[in-house]
């Protein structure tokens, strides 16, 4: 699954947002090259998968990298999600 597909699968938010969510969680790079992509303890963790997809360009072809979830990852991300949203409603309330 995408990350679009697992945001849908939830509701909590969009993919956009879910990715912001992951970033702030360190549990995808916020930096440069390695934007959007996880940190190797979660893929060596199995809860993603990294694949690299030729594209072409006016200028040749290049490499992009594409970064589907597992379907591990779904309750990974599930607590997470729960988390944030357990913070917004005490934030709410009080």
């Amino acid at each position: 699954m995408n990350f679009k597909q697992v945001a849908n699968t939830f509701g909590f938010c969009g993919r956009n947002t879910l990715m912001k969510i992951l970033r702030e969680e360190h549990v995808l790079s916020d930096n440069g090259f390695n934007w959007n992509l996880p940190y190797s303890q979660y893929i060596e963790a199995d809860l993603f998968k990294v694949k690299i997809i030729p594209r072409r360009t006016s200028d040749g072809v290049t490499n992009i990298c594409t970064t589907p979830c597992t379907t591990k990852s779904l309750e990974f991300i599930k607590k997470i999600l729960d988390k944030k949203k357990s913070l917004q409603l005490e934030l709410q309330a009080g």
